[in-house]
């Protein structure tokens, strides 16, 4: 598997109107940030419960965000403050960068536990573009679009073209909304869940432009599964 990944040195903190072009546009389908989680706060988090790890969809800027996962959290600070107020930051941080890159004032996030298969196929996601992380359990899967031909129906024929972010790393993804002929979007995929004690705990934020009906609740039965939009 290539771990490498396009990583970017146009992402500066852009500002004024061009912002997108001055910087996600040259950054190519990916744009990433390696970072490594602490060993505290990744050992903290490898030990939650299941039935402890934190599930939101919402909607808002970055006050009205950070207002919901204060709820969405309650029980996390009961249990481990300090967590929940890390956790809580590092969000808000990477919601204000989201805003920061695209000029998006109105965010939809989703913080959700994936305990399945349902993207296991790789695809691109119809949004402009979506920031994503990986807090726990082994970080998303992806193909360089000069390897793309490789993929049919969802399926990469060859494994070794297959890439891989890092769990804490941070991958700011290019959708079908912002993809030209020169700039395609990026074919990615959650990957695979062996158990339930190997469930994932992902983040993904996108522009609520993208969602003008506003993003899908799951049904009940699956209420802690990834949408198929993508992880």
């Amino acid at each position: 598997m290539r771990h490498e990944a396009f990583r970017s040195s146009a992402i500066p903190g852009p500002s004024g109107p061009d912002r997108i072009t001055n910087s996600l546009d040259k950054a190519g389908p990916i744009a990433v940030f390696g970072r490594a989680l602490d060993p505290v706060i990744a050992r903290a988090i490898d030990d939650l419960p299941l039935d402890l790890f934190p599930s939101l969809r919402t909607e808002g800027d970055v006050a009205e965000i950070d207002t919901a996962l204060r709820s969405a959290l309650a029980d996390l600070r009961r249990l481990q403050s300090w967590l929940e107020v890390w956790l809580r930051d590092d969000i808000a941080f990477l919601a204000r960068l989201y805003s920061e890159l695209t000029g998006a004032s109105t965010l939809a996030l989703r913080l959700e536990p994936v305990t399945d298969d349902a993207c296991r196929r790789f695809h691109a996601d119809n949004v402009t573009y979506r920031l994503i992380t990986t807090y726990r359990g082994p970080g998303t899967e992806w193909v360089s679009p000069r390897d793309a031909y490789l993929v049919e129906d969802g399926e990469l024929s060859d494994v070794s073209a297959r890439r891989q972010l890092q769990r804490g790393w941070v991958g700011v993804l290019r959708g079908t909304k912002s993809a030209g002929s020169d700039a395609p979007a990026l074919l990615h995929r959650s990957p695979p869940v062996r158990s339930r004690e190997a469930a994932r705990l992902f983040l993904a934020i996108d522009d609520a432009r993208d969602w003008p009906g506003g993003q899908p609740k799951p049904a009940p039965s699956v209420r802690r599964h990834e949408p198929r939009h993508g992880r």
